[in-house]
């Protein structure tokens, strides 16, 4: 990890680098740590926050329905999504997989039309990410709680120099 992080920031220069690890079943300090110690080991002397969702980070985009439906171009679609309750978020076995689902439903295409749509699944997804307005919703989670606070930390140092 710590050559990856030296490789983002050859390459990436920032102010803040944004640190993605699953928890992948481990207690999320334990990956909040790992990320402490491969940024020490790497050397870089940005600030950085450890994004550590319990499981994917797919999950925390499950909180908007229609911002799934835009991004999957059928915003007035009224086909039922699969999409979780919050409290559920963070118990799918995999999330990554149900964002893609509840983005092929949103569609509503079939045949070609759906397999041309799967082609570009990584960007709809990302598409969601920057259609959301407001995850406070997912301040109930304790992980991404721990994220927002650890981000306004270093924000808040950052305007401080």
């Amino acid at each position: 990890m710590a050559d990856r992080l030296r490789q983002a920031i050859h390459y990436f220069p920032c102010d803040v680098l944004f640190v993605h690890r699953d928890a992948e079943g481990q207690p999320p300090d334990w990956r909040v740590e790992e990320v402490r110690r491969a940024v020490t080991s790497s050397g870089i002397s940005c600030s950085y926050v450890p994004v550590v969702p319990v499981q994917m980070t797919e999950a925390w985009l499950l909180i908007d329905e229609l911002a799934i439906r835009r991004a999957a171009g059928n915003p007035h679609g009224k086909v039922i999504l699969a999409v979780p309750p919050l409290t559920r978020l963070e118990q799918l076995a995999d999330p990554k997989a149900r964002l893609h689902e509840c983005l092929e439903i949103a569609s509503e295409k079939s045949g070609r039309r759906l397999d041309q749509f799967q082609r570009g699944i990584g960007e709809r997804v990302q598409r969601v990410a920057t259609l959301i307005e407001d995850f406070s919703r997912l301040r109930s989670l304790a992980a991404f709680a721990r994220f927002e606070t650890m981000a306004r930390e270093v924000v808040a140092g950052l305007l401080g120099r």
